[in-house]
Order: C-alpha cells, then structure tokens, then sequence
C-alpha cells in the first residue's frame, strides 16, 4: 500500500546497485508511486522495473515520468499493465521514455492507451530505435490515433514483438498502415497480436497481402475478428509460405504460425471478393487500400494464367486506362492511387480434362494430412480449429484433389461424420471422372454412403463434371448445388478454345464470317431472366439458374 511504499521508499533508494525491481499488485497509489520515483533518483543502475496490477494514477505516473527522463535513468524494461492508467498517464510516461531513447521493452496492456497516447507512441517509435517489445493490449486505440501509431511502424528498425489485441485496427486507414509496414524490406516484426480488432474480410486481405513479401514475421494472432470464410482462407493461404512466380506457385521456406480462434470461418459474405472466383464486373474507388489490393490480386491471377482483364473495358473516370500487367512477382503492381476503376475480369481456370490443375498443391495436400491426423487433446485454455472448418477453409472453387490424395485424407478421420463431410466438401473436386463415386463406394459404410447421398441431394450426387450435358435446376444459395453451376461453367471456360477454333474455320466458308451462335450454355435463365454467357459472367449465390449444357 501507499503507507509501506512512502516507508521502504528511503531504504529503497540506498541500493544504489539495484537493477531489477518488480512491485506487482502491492497496491500503490499516487502518493506510493510519487515516493517510489523520489527513491529511483539514487538507484541509477534499475534498468527493469515492473508495477504491474497497481493503481498509480495520472499524479503518481507524472511523477515517475519526469524520474524516467532525468538522466541518472536506465530503465530499458517498463511493464505498468493493468493499472487503469489515463490516456493523459499513459502519454507522460511514453513521453518520458522517448526523451531518453533507452527503452527496449515497454509494456501498457489493460490501461486507456487512446488518442494522445498513440501520437506519443508514434513519437516513441520515431525517436527510439532500441524498442524491441511493445504491448498495447486492450487499450483505446482506434481510428487516427491508431492510424498516426501504425504510420510510425514503419520508423522502428528493432522491434520484433506487437501485441495491440483488443483495439481498433481493424478500421481501413490504420490496417492498411500496418500493412505497409509489414512489406517493407527493413521490418523486423516477428510476433504481431491483431486479436479482437474488428477486422473483417477486407481487413484480412490488407494484411494478407503484404505477408507475401514479408521475411520477418513468425507468428500472428487473428482471434476474435469476424473475417469470414474468404478473409481466413487469404490470410492461411499467406501463412502457408506460399510464394509466386510466374510459372508456378511454390513453397517458401518460411511459414507463420496463424491463430485464428473464433473468427467466423463458418460464415460467407457473398460480397467478399473471392481469388478462386475472380470472373466479374468491378468498379472501384482506388483510393480504398482494399480496392488497390483486389486490382493486385486479380493481375496476379493473371499473371499465372488462371485469368485475364478485358482491357478494352478498363477505364479510370470514365476513360479508356493502359493497366499494365504483372512482370514480378518479387514487387507489388503499379496501380492508381486514386479515381474510379471499372473493368470486367474474365476466369481462365479449366476442368482437369482441359489442361487445368490435376491434384491439390503438396504443401496444402500435406498442411490438410497433419491436420486431419492429429488426434490428441485439446489442452484446457487452448483452441484448436475443427477438421472439417480447416478444409473449408483452405479449398476454394478451383481446388482438385487426386484419388491418391482424397483416400489418403478420408483414412485420417475417425468419425462417421466427419467422413461422410469430407466427402460431401470435395464431391464435385476430383480430378477423374468417376474418383468420387468410387472413393464413396470402396471407403464408406452402407449407412456412410446412404448419408452422402441424402446430403448432397439427388442432383448434386448424380452430376459427373467430365460429362455435364443435360438439362440442370440448379439452388445457388444451397453449396452442393452451387458447385455444380461452378463445374458447368468451368466446363464452357474449358471449351473455348475449341469454340474459336470452331467459328474461325466456319468463317473460312462460303458466305465469309457467320454471327457466333452459342453452342453449349443454351437456354439459361436465373429466375426466370434470361442469363447470356460471356466470359466474365459469376455465378451469384442465391436464385434459380436452368440451363441446358452440351
């Protein structure tokens, strides 16, 4: 209590050779925390002291402020967690810290970390280059404040661990600052906590976006944030060490660590911008940092092969634009800063049998086995994604899996649910014609099998992607069915080559060039409104969709 601090506080500052001091939850108030900066005059070697779950107030922290940047100081260690400290507290003691530029450990969890206190961090960062550990968490920091803090990232050379959980950072402005902290080549963070910050999916895909070129980073904490099926699947896909070239997709050495407890991965935003989907119509504002970043993503797709801008329809405020193509994948793409973007982006994935993708990627197929097989418990405290959310997470529209692969996974899952989820999952994703029909019939149980059927539905179960002739009512807001409509269209994407070639030799003809007529997405219509094919045409998810296919 105040009583025995103002009393030890003369013995105290006797021990001129202290040089760690830890005082956690002795209940020290102003007048404690004023007699114990009296005392720090003399002990000129403390360079760690802990004050943990106190209540030292604004008074007691001005106190120990102006102990901290007198020049007998060498406090390079600072934890006050928890002790209700003001937003004008927490400011006089950073400030403090700053004027003497020694701190290399500074930990503020649990008190009013707000505006003034983010301008004076920001300072801090700026002026400091020994900051190695900074803890904010659960604090006030949000909006500019947050905004003028993760600017100033970009100015600390040392620091390797961010803990700001339970703030704002989830607001576009100060998530797309700590984004462009984490590309840059001189980052050094290693430990990031963004739980609890409000991010959403375009908040996962700011800071997704950048972990391609970051080399530091080795773990990031996501808890709490509703990010939703897409946003989880970006930022896994980052995680994962995958790295670009314009051949192929491979693995990097590097792969951080990812906690994404209780983050929505159940739930899908059918406005999310979806990588494995990118076929649309778009208009964006590029002074969005989400909307710079989908236009990146959708060159990068392009770059790879598996999509292309129709640039005849790409215009910047209503004029024709030049968007020049990826060349690198080692720098991000040059894209407007600002004005209003329009384009359609067309889907070149193809079927199996087209020349598409055969097999899941090794790193994705082997992340899925070690997930699938761990078995043991959970310890208390701990979290530890479903099986089955974990493959939802990480399949997306144009994932393929072998024979090989999807057997290998089925005999990893104990339980009859799971198997039989599993397979309604990746039904319609094998890479031969009939691997799920008898993937199905060789590994479930009679009652298994009874189960798939009931779940997938009569036309979902009966479908066969290499021969999608036929007549088809599909519900897209149902998945099994929806995956069909992916399926057909994949296989009219697949054709047009072939449709091409066909209309180029039928122009060859007597009579000269013909109108193309289409040949195989006939009669298609979504509600009862008749839907054309063309190139960048999306499947919505919701409606009625009949077409005939041949």
């Amino acid at each position: 209590a105040d009583g025995g601090m103002i009393a030890v506080g003369p013995y105290l500052g006797q021990l001129v050779g202290l040089t760690s001091l830890d005082l956690s939850t002795n209940m020290i108030f102003d007048d404690g925390a004023t007699a114990l900066a009296k005392a720090l005059k003399s002990c000129a070697k403390l360079t760690s002291l802990v004050l943990d779950n106190n209540k030292i107030g604004t008074y007691g922290a001005t106190a120990l402020a102006e102990q901290f940047k007198s020049k007998n100081s060498s406090v390079t260690c600072l934890s006050v967690r928890k002790n209700q400290l003001s937003d004008a507290a927490v400011s006089a003691i950073v400030d403090a810290l700053a004027v003497r530029k020694k701190i290399v450990t500074l930990i503020l969890a649990y008190n009013a970390v707000g505006q003034q206190s983010c301008s004076s961090l920001a300072n801090l960062l700026v002026r400091c280059s020994t900051l190695e550990h900074l803890d904010c968490h659960w604090g006030h920091m949000r909006q500019d404040g947050a905004a003028e803090f993760a600017q100033a990232l970009t100015s600390a050379p040392k620091l390797k661990h961010l803990d700001v959980g339970w703030n704002g950072f989830g607001d576009a402005l100060p998530c797309s600052e700590i984004a462009n902290a984490l590309k840059l080549p001189t980052c050094k963070l290693e430990y990031i906590d963004l739980s609890h910050n409000r991010m959403n999916e375009q908040s996962a895909f700011l800071v997704a976006g950048p972990l391609e070129f970051n080399k530091s980073l080795v773990k990031l904490i996501m808890d709490g944030n509703p990010v939703g099926q897409s946003g989880c699947r970006r930022i896994m896909a980052s995680c994962l060490g995958f790295k670009n070239s314009l051949e192929s997709q491979e693995k990097d050495e590097r792969t951080v660590e990812l906690s994404l407890k209780d983050c929505s991965f159940g739930m899908v935003n059918a406005s999310a911008f979806d990588p494995s989907e990118p076929a649309g119509e778009y208009m964006f504002d590029m002074s969005d940092p989400y909307s710079r970043l989908v236009v990146r993503d959708l060159l990068k797709i392009e770059a790879m092969g598996k999509g292309q801008f129709q640039r005849h329809t790409v215009t910047l405020d209503w004029e024709p634009y030049n968007l020049k193509k990826m060349t690198s994948f080692d720098h991000e793409a040059e894209v407007p800063d600002s004005g209003e973007m329009a384009f359609r982006f067309v889907s070149l994935r193809k079927p199996p049998w087209a020349g598409g993708d055969t097999e899941l990627h090794e790193t994705v197929f082997a992340s899925l086995v070690q997930h699938f097989s761990d078995n043991s418990k959970v310890p208390m405290g701990e979290h530890r994604m479903g099986k089955i959310p974990y493959l939802q997470v990480l399949i997306t529209a144009d994932t393929i899996f072998s024979y090989q692969q999807a057997g290998a996974l089925l005999d990893e899952l104990l339980t009859s649910e799971e198997r039989v989820s599993f397979l309604v999952e990746i039904y319609h994703k094998f890479n031969e014609a009939d691997g799920n029909k008898r993937l199905a019939k060789e590994m479930l149980t009679p009652s298994e099998h009874k189960r798939l059927m009931a779940l997938l539905g009569p036309t979902a179960f009966a479908f066969t992607p290499n021969n999608p002739t036929g007549h088809h009512r599909l519900d897209l807001s149902t998945k099994e069915e929806r995956d069909v409509g992916i399926k057909i269209l994949d296989a009219r994407n697949g054709n047009e080559e072939y449709l091409e070639a066909f209309h180029a030799k039928v122009a060859t003809h007597h009579g000269g060039p013909r109108d193309h007529v289409e040949l195989c997405w006939l009669n298609a219509a979504l509600n009862g409104v008749h839907v054309k094919y063309e190139r960048h045409l999306s499947l919505p998810r919701s409606g009625i969709l009949e077409l005939d296919f041949i």
